[in-house]
């Protein structure tokens, strides 16, 4: 079995099936990752058999193997951990294969993030919402501070909407479309923070669900583990949690 370095373009036909195979949602941040990486094609001599993806820090994240060679899938998982610079895994709970494998292994799991759907109708939502412009600029950097690493570039994009009470400025809205995951769009928020306890973050992502819907795309979100209080908003907003970011720092 031979791992040999890759690009995007070449593999990119197996990793939009693996994506399509994870039975529950992830967002944008564990696509991010897998796309951040490196790439590999999976040669058993002559016959190209699966690609495999390391993040920048030398965690496994990704690894398709074609359908006529599932049943050596435990070999494959085996032999792609002896890449020299591989030092972990950073997969999610719905890579079921992936999952087995490091049960079987008895490997140290940590809890990342959360990852939620949603499948329901359009919401009903309380605040006023809209599109960010350039011209908004001067509002959203005071109101909001680093949140965004570069607001004028995801204005640009069409990817920033603000929420509004009775003309207030309340909280400002984030949905990013997939790469890989087609036809499907993550969500995020921020409340400016005299505005918060106020139930404006439950009535922004149901702003963001609704505008995600219009679209026509799938709805996913995710938190950090322990941040309980965006869980609470997510599930409060009728989000369901759909699978778990989680790495192995030591295999």
């Amino acid at each position: 079995m031979n791992f040999i370095p890759s690009n995007l373009k070449e593999v990119k036909d197996h990793l939009t099936l693996y994506f399509k195979e994870l039975a529950g949602g992830c967002d944008d941040f564990f696509e991010e990752n897998v796309l951040g990486g490196k790439f590999y094609k999976i040669m058993d001599g002559t016959q190209w058999i699966g690609s495999m993806t390391v993040t920048k820090e030398g965690k496994l994240s990704s690894l398709y193997v074609i359908d006529s060679r599932r049943p050596d899938y435990q070999k494959i998982f085996d032999e792609a951990l002896l890449v020299d610079h591989i030092q972990g895994i950073f997969t999610v709970t719905s890579d079921t294969k992936m999952m087995n494998q490091i049960i079987r292994r008895n490997l140290p799991l940590v809890k990342q993030a959360y990852n939620f759907s949603y499948k329901g109708p359009k919401q009903v939502t309380t605040i006023a919402f809209r599109q960010a412009q350039l011209k908004d600029l001067p509002l959203m950097e005071p109101a909001f501070g680093d949140f965004f690493e570069d607001y004028e570039k995801k204005i640009n994009h069409g990817d920033l909407y603000l929420g509004y009470e009775n003309d207030t400025l309340v909280s400002l809205g984030n949905m990013t479309t997939h790469a890989l995951h087609q036809d499907t769009a993550s969500i995020g928020m921020i409340v400016k923070e005299d505005q918060r306890q106020k139930g404006y973050g439950t009535e922004t992502i149901k702003s963001l669900i609704n505008i995600c819907l219009e679209k026509g795309y799938h709805v996913h979100a995710g938190c950090w583990y322990y941040n309980h209080g965006s869980r609470k908003t997510l599930l409060a907003s009728g989000m369901h949690t759909s699978c778990l970011i989680v790495r192995v720092d030591n295999i």
